[in-house]
């Protein structure tokens, strides 16, 4: 039986709809388990309709999802038996994802998981809520989890601007019967996908080539088309605009076999040299880590250097924003480790007092998102929109909250937040705790953050016709404390039992 497999049955007089997770081998963590259930939606049309899950049931070592009878499909149907409708359906779901409430679709790392999204039908979409997808997460096999959120997952892509980039991918799919990044190959080749313009599908030339240049968008390019001030839902307004005149047919149709390149010459020989890149790239990994630790610094160097020379011949996004604006633009690019929007309205010689640890964080951050599929860096802000709640051992907290801007006299303004940052050894090797090991770990316990009540004053100057940051000042910086999080571990460790399945 595959993960997300469909079948309907009746428990206690009542039709009921039951999913198939995976194996039932551990215990949920508990913090997933406790609390009201979140309620996901049934879309159709304009009608939005609460919807309820009704349990969870572990019988024969294998974990289920029941709820009252709806007749779905998987997300997996649209690249088979739904794709020549793929593009329909997707741009019905990006509306669908637009008319549930605020705050509902919460995207991790700008991206959704798949099994949250099943089609209903007759018409419509069942979405789930996050907090039964990450009882999912932690049910399904690391196969399934790559297949319905990993390999969708690409660096350098915006936050603001994932939805659209996900949502090109599963177009991509749909032409294709592969997703653009799946592969290794792909990956280690710079993140350089199959191009559909080689005409190895039956794709529409001008759909081809928006594809082609929609998955390649630079972050600069991103940043311009997807507004940091919306978010990924509301964006996608930009992909439904883009995709409006395109016109759709079964690009696989009369293709035999799943690898619809096989056929095409240029296709094949793409994909050799690229084969052939990967291989290098990974053997300059293995073998001379420094002269490629060198050479990625360099890379970075100039990028930086020449992004700056550019902005500074061009206005900043930015220039259209009241200070206060961009004050907070400033901790949201905290926030989000992008250096590049904390200094967009900086003047030439600022200096961001927080960019040696937010670049470190962000190359370290998306390294291991990279080739471990992990995020390490929980947002501070959104960690306590959540109530605080336990974390996975490989991260942790950074970041932001609670911010408030004054304006305490002209072109200069005050802001005070709560920051949170990870306690470091020396400061852990201070505490009297016998839980401590000598060398400042605190083992299974959880891990320590400390917080901190900050304060800085922004000065600005108007000289060029729009606002630009010309100092910025620490005030205060209080500790609070340091606090203990509860940590947890990925990989469940025992089964929930419970009855009620009818075969």
């Amino acid at each position: 039986m595959n993960a997300f497999d469909i079948s309907y049955t009746t428990i206690k007089d009542l039709p009921m709809t039951i999913i198939y997770l995976g194996e039932g081998a551990g215990e949920l963590p508990r913090h997933l388990m406790v609390g009201e259930r979140d309620c996901g939606y049934i879309v159709k049309g304009d009608a939005v309709t609460p919807w309820y899950w009704d349990n969870l049931i572990d019988r024969g070592g294998e974990r289920y999802l029941s709820f009252r009878e709806l007749r779905i499909l998987p997300f997996s149907s649209l690249f088979t038996t739904l794709r020549a409708q793929a593009l329909p359906l997707l741009r019905e779901l990006a509306k669908a994802l637009q008319k549930v409430p605020s705050g509902f679709t919460h995207p991790a790392n700008g991206f959704i998981e798949t099994w949250r999204v099943f089609f209903v039908e007759g018409g419509g979409f069942l979405l789930l809520p996050v907090s039964l997808s990450n009882i999912i997460s932690a049910t399904v096999s690391d196969q399934d989890r790559i297949d319905g959120y990993g390999q969708w997952v690409k660096p350098q892509v915006e936050y603001p601007f994932g939805l659209c980039h996900q949502f090109t991918q599963f177009l991509y799919t749909a032409c294709t019967g592969f997703a653009p990044f799946a592969e290794n190959a792909v990956r280690e080749d710079q993140w350089r996908h199959l191009p559909l313009s080689l005409g190895f599908t039956k794709v529409q030339p001008e759909l081809a080539a928006w594809i082609d240049d929609t998955l390649a968008l630079s972050e600069k390019d991103q940043r311009v088309i997807a507004s940091a001030a919306y978010s990924g839902e509301e964006n996608l307004k930009w992909w439904l605009e883009e995709t409006r005149n395109f016109s759709w047919t079964d690009p696989l149709a009369g293709i035999e076999g799943t690898k619809s390149y096989e056929a095409n010459p240029a296709a094949r020989q793409f994909l050799q040299q690229q084969q052939k890149r990967a291989e290098r790239r990974v053997f300059w990994r293995k073998k001379g880590a420094l002269v490629v630790s060198v050479g990625i610094a360099v890379i970075i160097i100039l990028s930086i250097l020449g992004n700056y020379l550019v902005n500074e011949l061009k206005p900043p996004y930015t220039k259209d924003m009241t200070p206060t604006q961009i004050i907070e633009e400033f901790f949201i690019g905290q926030n989000l480790l992008d250096s590049q929007k904390m200094t967009a309205a900086f003047v030439r010689g600022l200096k961001n007092p927080f960019e040696m640890e937010v670049s470190g964080l962000f190359v370290n951050s998306k390294v291991r998102l990279a080739y471990e599929g992990k995020n390490t860096v929980v947002r501070a802000d959104e960690w306590i929109a959540q109530g605080m709640p336990a974390v996975p051992g490989y991260a942790m907290i950074y970041g932001v909250a609670e911010v408030k801007v004054q304006e305490i006299g002209e072109n200069h303004y005050l802001a005070t937040y709560r920051f949170f940052s990870p306690a470091y050894e020396e400061d852990q090797a201070e505490t009297e705790d016998a839980t401590f090991a000598d060398a400042g770990d605190r083992g299974d316990a959880g891990i320590l953050v400390e917080e901190f009540n900050m304060a800085l004053e922004f000065t600005f100057t108007n000289k060029k016709g729009y606002y630009q940051i010309s100092s910025i000042e620490k005030v205060s910086s209080v500790s609070v404390g340091t606090r203990l999080v509860e940590t947890y571990e990925e990989a469940p460790s025992r089964g929930l039992i419970q009855d009620g399945l009818v075969k």
